[in-house]
């Protein structure tokens, strides 16, 4: 469902970057309320090594991708590149368990 989203909000976005109003309302539903977010600030600092990832279509590049989504029940994680946007390709970069966990 998650991947769902984000192929949606991309889908409802312009080349300049800004959302259609389909994708503020997309945007309103699923990423307020933990569904699809940010890693916090000082998870950015402590992790960033973590959240950086090899860049799939640019060998020597890598992506930095603290934005993620929880699919459930599994307790998975879903890292992605963004801005999610129609100008800019998305890249799904890691499902698996919670990276920060402590």
């Amino acid at each position: 469902m998650r991947l769902i989203v984000l192929q949606e909000l991309k889908n409802q976005s312009y080349e300049n970057g800004k959302r259609a109003r389909e994708g503020q309302e997309t945007y309103g539903k699923h990423f307020k309320g933990n569904r699809l977010s940010d890693s916090s600030d000082t998870d950015k600092v402590n992790f960033r090594q973590d959240f950086t990832f090899p860049h799939s279509a640019e060998v020597r590049n890598t992506l930095f991708c603290p934005w993620y989504g929880r699919a459930r029940p599994s307790q998975l994680r879903i890292h992605f590149s963004w801005p999610v946007n129609a100008a800019t390709p998305l890249y799904v970069v890691y499902v698996g368990p919670k990276i920060t966990k402590r």
